[in-house]
């Protein structure tokens, strides 16, 4: 299993989302740019930017997807919602996390009711998870080309139709989250909030050469950072 610690750039961070038209002439614009300017040097102290993933070399038995991680072999149900990752010959299973801190700041801000703040640290970790999965998508399009192979599509737990949140402790499993401090709540969610977990087939039978999610119709697909960087 490899550990990543990434980089964030702040000056590289996206905002254009920040305040839809509708919402500007709430906003002094200026507050909320010199606030937002203030918020992302903390912010940029706060976080502990971690890739973790395994590429499992992966194969079907018995109708259960067997995923050889290191010396142990992890399976589930192929009717689990990972049929399209069936002619993989391997598969990343990855978490991306910012950790628990910028969390625990944003609870702060609100819990003395300071909501604007606690927006703008939203939306600045939203911005930080963005860059994190660019430099994901980048490191798995290079292994694969690296094997001369394509990628299936992203599939993401509780996004991805068919793909419950209920293989959350499937993927923890196989990363080691817990060393980490990364859990899965009562509710199948990953702890810390900032965090994504994903998994994707690379393999010959794949003509994908570039990332995207398998999750149409959602709300925020254009603001995603899998199907948009």
């Amino acid at each position: 299993m490899a550990v990543e610690n990434l980089e964030i750039s702040l000056s590289e961070l996206n905002f254009d989302t920040l305040a839809k038209d509708g919402d500007k002439s709430k906003l002094n614009l200026e507050v909320v740019n010199q606030r937002l300017g203030e918020l992302t040097s903390v912010a940029g102290k706060l976080v502990d930017p971690l890739l973790l993933y395994e590429i499992c070399p992966v194969c079907v038995k018995d109708g259960r997807y067997l995923f050889n991680a290191g010396d142990e072999i992890f399976s589930l149900d192929i009717d689990d919602g990972l049929s399209e990752l069936t002619p993989a010959r391997e598969v990343v299973v990855g978490l991306i996390t910012l950790g628990s801190a910028i969390e625990g700041e944003i609870r702060k801000y609100n819990s003395k009711n300071q909501l604007l703040a606690s927006y703008l640290l939203s939306e600045i970790s939203i911005s930080m998870m963005g860059q994190l999965i660019a430099k994901t998508k980048k490191m798995i399009m290079d292994l694969a080309r690296q094997r001369d192979c394509c990628v299936s599509l992203v599939h993401i737990p509780g996004s991805t139709p068919g793909l419950s949140l209920s293989i959350q402790p499937f993927i923890l499993g196989v990363l080691k989250g817990e060393n980490k401090g990364i859990a899965v709540n009562q509710h199948m969610m990953i702890e810390p909030f900032y965090s994504v977990t994903f998994l994707v087939g690379i393999g010959t039978a794949y003509n994908n050469h570039d990332l995207y999610p398998k999750c149409p119709g959602c709300s925020r697909a254009k603001s995603c950072a899998w199907r948009n960087l």
